[in-house]
């Protein structure tokens, strides 16, 4: 768009909507629904918060009111933060706020960690938490018709506005009506700060990739351009809204409706159990209005935009819906009406709840073309103070419940001493309920007669641009500069590379890299990070797990052997999947597939869905989830030098492959050092399953946003394209592959290596405890080998690169890396031994992993320009067979230990045991000779490595040739 000769003549700018425009809505729909699930939480199982913190009710109220209170001074900043900064600065922060409280609730109250805290300094922790989340809830409030009016044509505009309106009854809702089922005891109330942690993590993600500028290149609609061109200050914007009469009316009205519903949800619960309701029907209750809400306000909107009688249908949804609220209010006086309150509530909710996206839209039709988001904010500044003075009023109106409510209430939890000074006192809230329908019929009256409402916007799209910023300064302003805009800028990516009219002759393309490349990169590596978390995390604390599930030691085994069993047959169809479907299938579907794994591990062991399942369930159910997680791992593991090789260039290609190598030794140093310290009893497996699925969803968050293609417009550098240009069959690649020396070589050596890695992990902590070593040292000690190999295999990755010297590297430090890793075998078989295995293990981990980034590597240089995933897929058959021996063989070569070890031996947990019996059957075993064929195993793979390999570097090589060459070298070395 540009400004003419003549300041009031504008070109009509050409409208387009983008796809992505539904990646900003979910976006800001899922920060809303973060935001009230971890507002409202805490409020809908009120007794049992109060018991856990040793609070009185009045502070539980403290954790729903001070977000309203914190709320008011930042409604105003909100608004004049998405003016001033933008849609993307206000999502991101309000999502950074987010996540802090979340995460602030979670920790203080985590296993393990609790202890560290007094109950004041939790109970004060959460209350920091609902400060945080109370700075962002005006943020997210202020978005609605922001969002719509931005990035939606006229037609979509009411539903999207309606979709970020109710998805704050969608997150009340989830907070109010699933918390009461899942936290039945005092002791849930760390479930519950974990559980509703994890919304936050999502949205955070979600928003870092989907939301990545403030408004589309071009805007969608005629009120869209119009709106974009009008200027003014924001003091002056204040003054046209204060000073228009229907915007001052649906403040006070819409401002009050959203008040009411959130003290309504807020106090429900302390409403209902002094009457006798227990907790999961005001739960259920809650649930209901609410989920009944959600459709009713979907279908007002529906009606609304049908009809185009926007006013009407507000008003008289409204006016029953008061009518409703009235009988809803008068009932929870009464006890014994479960079954009219249910059906009421589903009715009141359905109709009353249309006045939240209608009163939105009304407001963004009467504020036309002024910032929408300004006019949503002072909105909620209504609301915020009055259900800030609807909430205060309610503990000054409590009266003592007569004698005959007293008998029936259920307020007072039977598990806690009722005379203690932290009690649960029930009160009696008929003089709040009325105070409630007084201000219900003000809102209703206030509404109904006060609104004459005008629709700018709507008319906005019957004119041309110029009349309707001419009408607006006309009407409102004495100063109105129209600003030029520049055109937009579209950039167009084309191919260089083409066949020409012979067969043989490709033109040299032009490369180019795409920032994207990380987001792959790191969506890569996560994938491999989640699966090999919950691959180790059971053997990492095997006593625990095998006295919970009530298995033998040989069942927590199988619970890790089962990925190398399952990964086997997996190998070779993973590259096909790779090499016929693409990186992005490819994915997705092990990130699906990681997800359901970890959903079945935490829903069979869930707080309050745990006595569903009898022990021999929920473990059958764990080795399901493991089985889930062994067909995802050959799926991740096949990509590090694909990935690198298609969207890196040269100078980065061995960054890129080791990251997400040794991913897979981050997942397993989180799995495997930070579980000890957390999972301390058996009790506590819920814990890590549920902490562990974190991951895996985030995972799939960031592979759904973040891998949008499987490979990139332009190749990153020559070889990339040659191989590209390179299509052969499978069969004939496999043949290719198992003739070549070198990979052989490879295959044996880097896969052994691997191979060892995963039986040593996942033997720790029983090779440890047999000694007389503590979990938490044998978990200590899991994390310095892996954290050292992590270090130490991007320091080998980085002498490799800047030497050239990628054979010779690695050949030094497998070799000294070996006699590291004999000496750490000979020292696990010691007791006593902790500083010099400790030590050892760092001085180890450092060189010897080296081996798993610079193998890849070279796999991929003596294997170009056939598809790398192939190679690296039969390296991981490989590591899998040699793994699952070694995993196999330890249980045949066990012995009993002396009687001098079973005295000192730790992992039999007597703690775990109140009736001096082993459910569990755990025994500690002598693992000496299983240590001594784990010495034979490495020095083998080591003599293979140096010994055999003589490598060649096809890929480098190209880097210097003409296109045509190489790929003519190729096909008549291969293919002829």
């Amino acid at each position: 768009m540009e400004s003419s000769k003549s300041s009031g003549d504008l070109e009509e700018p050409t409208y387009r909507v983008y796809k992505r425009r539904w990646f900003v809505l979910a976006t800001v729909a899922m920060l809303n629904v973060s935001l009230n699930i971890l507002w409202i939480s805490f409020s809908s199982v009120a007794s049992s918060v109060a018991y856990y913190y040793e609070v009185s009710p009045s502070a539980v109220d403290l954790f729903s009111s001070v977000g309203f209170l914190v709320g008011l001074p930042v409604c105003l900043v909100s608004t004049w933060m998405v003016d001033k900064f933008g849609l993307r600065f206000t999502v991101t922060l309000a999502n950074v706020l987010t996540f802090s409280g979340g995460l602030i609730r979670c920790v203080s109250t985590f296993p393990g960690l609790e202890d560290s805290f007094n109950k004041t300094v939790q109970y004060w922790c959460a209350v920091v938490a609902q400060i945080l989340v109370g700075m962002a809830n005006p943020m997210g409030f202020c978005l609605p018709t922001k969002v719509a009016q931005d990035w939606f044509p006229p037609h979509e505009a009411p539903i999207a506005s309606g979709i970020i309106t109710l998805s704050f009854v969608l997150g009340v809702t989830m907070g109010n009506a699933v918390t009461p089922f899942i936290i039945t005891k005092k002791e849930h109330v760390p479930y519950l700060n974990l559980m509703w942690f994890i919304p936050s993590i999502i949205t955070l993600i979600l928003g870092l990739f989907s939301v990545d500028r403030s408004k589309p290149p071009s805007p969608p609609s005629k009120s869209s351009a119009a709106a974009n061109g009008v200027h003014i200050s924001y003091s002056k914007r204040l003054k046209l809204l204060l000073t228009n009469k229907n915007f001052i009316i649906l403040a006070i009205s819409v401002g009050g409706s959203v008040g009411f519903f959130n003290a309504f949800i807020s106090q429900i619960q302390q409403v209902m159990c002094a009457r006798g309701y227990e907790v999961w029907f005001s739960g259920l209750c809650g649930a209901l209005v609410l989920i009944s809400g959600i459709i009713g306000g979907g279908f007002s909107s529906f009606i609304a935009s049908k009809t185009g009688k926007l006013e009407e249908t507000a008003k008289i949804t409204l006016s029953i819906g008061t009518v409703l609220m009235i009988l809803i209010l008068e009932l929870l006086r009464k006890s014994g009406l479960d079954w009219g309150i249910a059906i009421s509530l589903v009715v009141g909710g359905f109709i009353a709840f249309g006045i939240l996206p209608l009163g939105m839209e009304l407001s963004e039709e009467n504020t036309y073309p002024l910032e929408s988001s300004t006019g949503i904010t002072i909105i909620n500044l209504s609301a915020a103070l009055q259900g800030f003075i609807l909430i205060g009023a309610s503990g000054a109106l409590d009266t003592d419940l007569v004698s005959s409510d007293q008998a029936i209430e259920t307020c007072t939890s039977i598990d806690i001493d009722p005379e203690g000074d932290n009690v649960v006192k029930a009160k009696d809230k008929t003089h709040f309920l009325m105070l409630m329908m007084c201000h219900t019929c003000l809102v209703c009256v206030v509404f109904v007669i006060g609104l004459k409402s005008k629709f700018k916007r709507r008319d906005a799209e019957r004119l041309e641009i110029p009349e309707t910023r001419k009408s607006f300064a006309a009407q409102s302003l004495t100063e109105h500069r129209t600003q030029s805009r520049d055109e937009a800028l579209i950039i167009r990516v084309s191919y260089t590379m083409e066949k020409s009219n012979s067969s043989d002759e490709l033109e040299e393309p032009t490369f180019q890299v795409y920032k994207r490349r990380w987001f792959v990169l790191a969506t890569v590596a996560m994938l491999n990070v989640s699966i090999n978390i919950l691959w180790i995390s059971f053997s990492s604390v095997a006593s625990s797990v095998s006295y919970y599930y009530e298995v033998s030691p040989s069942g927590v085994d199988l619970l890790s052997a089962i990925g190398f069993l399952i990964g086997l047959p997996v190998c070779l169809l993973s590259t096909w999947m790779v090499d016929k479907l693409g990186l992005r299938f490819t994915v997705t579907f092990a990130n699906v597939i990681t997800f359901l794994g970890g959903l079945i591990r935490c829903v069979s062991t869930f707080p309050g869905l745990e006595g569903s399942f009898n022990k021999n369930v929920q473990y059958w159910c764990a080795v399901a989830a493991q089985v889930l997680v062994g067909i995802a791992n050959p799926l991740g593991f096949c990509l590090p030098t694909k990935v690198a090789q298609d969207w890196f260039p040269p100078n980065e290609v061995a960054l890129a492959s080791g990251i997400i190598t040794l991913s897979f030794v981050l997942g397993v140093t989180m799995g495997n050092a930070i579980t000890p310290f957390v999972i301390t009893k058996s009790e506590y497996v819920p814990y890590l399953n549920l902490m562990w699925f974190i991951p895996s969803i985030i995972t799939l968050i960031l592979g759904l946003v973040s891998v949008n293609r499987s490979k990139p417009l332009t190749s990153p550098s020559k070889s990339s394209a040659v191989a590209e240009t390179i299509h052969i069959t499978f069969g004939k690649r496999l043949k290719k592959l198992l003739t070549n020396k070198n990979f052989l070589v490879l295959v044996l050596s880097v896969g052994g290596a691997i191979g060892f890695f995963n039986a040593i992990i996942s033997q720790l902590q029983q090779l440890m405890c047999a000694r007389g070593y503590e979990v938490w040292f044998s978990g200590l000690c899991g994390a310095l080998v892996l954290l050292s190999g992590i270090v130490g295999g991007g320091f080998s990755t980085f002498v490799a690169t800047k030497t050239g010297k990628l054979e010779e590297t690695a050949k030094i430090i497998l070799c000294v890396g070996v006699i590291m890793i004999v000496l750490i075998l000979e020292l696990l078989r010691k007791s006593g031994m902790d500083w010099g295995i400790a030590v050892s293990l760092v001085v180890g981990g450092f060189i010897a992993f080296g081996i798993l980034p610079l193998g890849m590597e070279l796999s991929e240089e003596n294997t170009y320009p056939l598809e790398s995933s192939t190679g690296i897929t039969i390296i991981n058959l490989s590591a899998q067979l040699q793994g699952l021996i070694l995993i196999a063989v330890s249980g045949f070569l066990d012995t009993d230990l002396v009687s001098s070890d079973l005295a000192i031996e730790t992992c039999t947990d007597n703690s775990l045991n109140e009736d001096g019996v082993d459910p569990g059957n755990v025994k500690a075993k002598d693992k000496t000779h299983f240590l001594m064929l784990l010495m034979c195993h490495i020095t083998a793979v080591c003599l293979i490595f140096v010994i055999g390999l003589k490598s060649k570097y096809k890929r480098r090589d190209a880097e210097h040739k003409k296109i045509r060459q190489t790929r003519n070298s190729f096909i008549a070395e291969h293919l002829m």
